[in-house]
């Protein structure tokens, strides 16, 4: 999997937002994986840092599931917009399913700042399933077709197991289509 390297600190979301170029330069719209590096020492930031430091509530069961180590994943979607996402690398993918199923109630407005979501205009009131090359995965929907919250769990080319969470079903398949 190839990875660029960003930096996590104050305003993180809205500073990385601000600095991917929004010209779509490759046509077939292929995701890009970064690994988030702290600012100050250049270590890899782990998962549990990374949702802490979003003040998202780092849920242990999805924490022991994972080995820590996440890429973040960028698209430019059709509406020229990027979406956003997280490759997880699972060592327990069973525990990780679980833990996203408990994760459903609360996920939208954990992920809402991360993700650029409005959990009250959910347009499903629960989440669905749906199958793509395979790949179990369970979504969400808002009025807006470029804004979903999805997630699987997917065996790479690599062989390493990822939890894979969207914010649109295109981002989805695109992360599927590019690592199995």
């Amino acid at each position: 999997v190839d990875s660029a390297s960003v930096s996590l600190g104050v305003n993180f979301i809205n500073r990385f937002n601000d600095s991917i170029n929004k010209e779509p330069l490759i046509s077939s719209r292929e995701p890009a994986l970064y690994k988030v590096l702290d600012p100050t020492s250049g270590r890899r930031y782990t998962l549990s840092e990374l949702l802490s430091g979003l003040l998202i509530q780092v849920l242990t069961e999805l924490s022991s599931a994972s080995n820590n180590s996440f890429y973040l994943s960028v698209i430019n979607k059709l509406d020229n917009k990027n979406g956003y996402g997280l490759l997880i690398e699972l060592n327990d993918p069973a525990s990780a399913l679980i833990a996203m199923g408990n994760w459903e109630r609360t996920i939208m407005q954990d992920l809402k700042d991360l993700f650029l979501l409005s959990p009250a205009k959910a347009a499903s009131a629960t989440f669905l399933d749906n199958t793509y090359q395979g790949a179990a995965i369970r979504y969400r929907n808002f009025p807006d077709p470029n804004l979903t919250i999805d997630y699987t769990v997917i065996v790479a080319k690599n062989g390493k197991t990822y939890l894979v969470i969207t914010n649109s079903r295109e981002h989805m398949y695109a992360i599927i289509d590019k690592i199995k």
